[in-house]
């Protein structure tokens, strides 16, 4: 399975501080290379594994083998889990393609959209994830369902993961763009993903957005697709042609 080395870390720190790759198997200890000492990084595991289960929410994947099984939600609003019903409506439509893929989430939040889709045929996937509570639970996730050998998790910013990447030259079939809405952060990710293509020849960018806010904008190499509109939520589809 073709994933992503580490990253080599930025020990400056720099505008998004420490920054590696870390398989879901390995992340328990390592935790992501946290700011400050390997102390600190050992609480900072230690603190968000041993949350009980009040503090937590839970959903379903809602289709494919893992169909039924529960994924851990933070309970604070830092995640927006994305409803049963539009999950199953996106792997729906990505089921045909989804053999072998392998995925970019750039939002993962609780890993629920990548959980779903290697559910139905996806091979594996790399999880951006700023938010350290929201890391915590996808490592958590993915050990419950199995799937620690086949998804790596990234604590960082969005931009920078992409920068990153492209220096590298990992590629991904579908990259995954479903970030808070209300900050335009959409346009800004499609920007960055235009100037440093993450997203193999022939691949989809799928962008996740509020019906009122606009369509992104794209430059080659990408070029928009279609839409597919479930109530308030859109999701916006782009693909590679170079």
């Amino acid at each position: 399975m073709d994933l992503p080395d580490p990253v080599p870390i930025n020990r400056d720190g720099g505008r998004f501080g420490l920054f590696a790759y870390v398989p879901a198997v390995e992340a328990q200890k390592t935790f992501c290379l946290f700011h400050g000492t390997p102390n600190r990084e050992t609480a900072y595991a230690r603190q968000f594994f041993n949350q009980g289960a009040a503090d937590m929410g839970a959903i379903r994947i809602a289709s494919g083998r893992l169909r039924g099984q529960k994924i851990k939600t933070p309970a604070e609003k830092t995640t927006r889990p994305l409803l049963s019903r539009l999950r199953q409506s996106l792997a729906d439509i990505l089921r045909p393609g989804l053999e072998g893929c392998r995925i970019l989430d750039l939002f993962g939040g609780s890993g629920a959209i990548v959980f779903e889709l290697i559910s139905n045929g996806a091979t594996s996937a790399v999880i951006v994830e700023l938010d350290k509570t929201a890391m915590a639970l996808i490592y958590e996730n993915a050990v419950s369902l199995g799937l620690e050998k086949r998804v790596r998790v990234v604590n960082t910013d969005a931009i920078a993961a992409i920068s990153a990447l492209a220096v590298r030259k990992n590629l991904f079939d579908l990259v995954i763009v479903a970030p808070p809405y209300g900050l335009c952060l959409q346009q800004t990710v499609l920007d960055k993903i235009c100037l440093n293509p993450v997203v193999k020849p022939g691949g989809t960018v799928i962008v996740q957005r509020e019906k009122k806010e606009p369509v992104g904008r794209v430059f080659r190499p990408l070029i928009f697709d279609r839409t597919r509109e479930y109530g308030r939520t859109v999701f916006d589809f782009y693909q590679r042609c170079d």
